[in-house]
């Protein structure tokens, strides 16, 4: 994809190293995690937003203000984001890529959490 940095466009995909950058450096992109509410709580990215990822046709259009700029989509291990991910640029959502790895991979990485209190 065109707009997120250390994205290649032959998967649509970001690594999780690339997508911290961009959080650290304060231009993160739009980050669905379209895992269940239970999972979001536990844990989930800084900054992310939750949206079951059966959900997410119709709530795609509470973000169609923002549907240009840059998204991250994940999940647990990939299943649903890629689920996620088709109803999102079928909304009209142009630049989605994927988190390799998932959130599985965010954590054996160990990279930083929220957790809902």
């Amino acid at each position: 994809m065109k707009s997120v940095q250390g994205s290649t466009s032959s998967s649509d995909t970001i690594t999780a190293a690339a997508l911290l950058s961009l959080i650290n450096s304060g231009k993160a992109p739009l980050i669905f995690d379209v895992r269940s509410g239970w999972e979001f709580i536990r844990g989930h990215l800084p900054g992310a937003i939750h949206v079951q990822f059966f959900s997410v046709s119709w709530k795609a259009k509470c973000f169609l203000s923002v549907r240009d700029r840059p998204t991250i989509v994940y999940c647990a291990y990939g299943p649903r984001a890629v689920l996620a991910r088709v109803a999102l640029r079928r909304a009209g959502f142009s630049d989605v890529l994927l988190l390799e790895q998932h959130m599985s991979g965010w954590r054996r990485s160990a990279y930083p959490i929220e957790v809902c209190k």
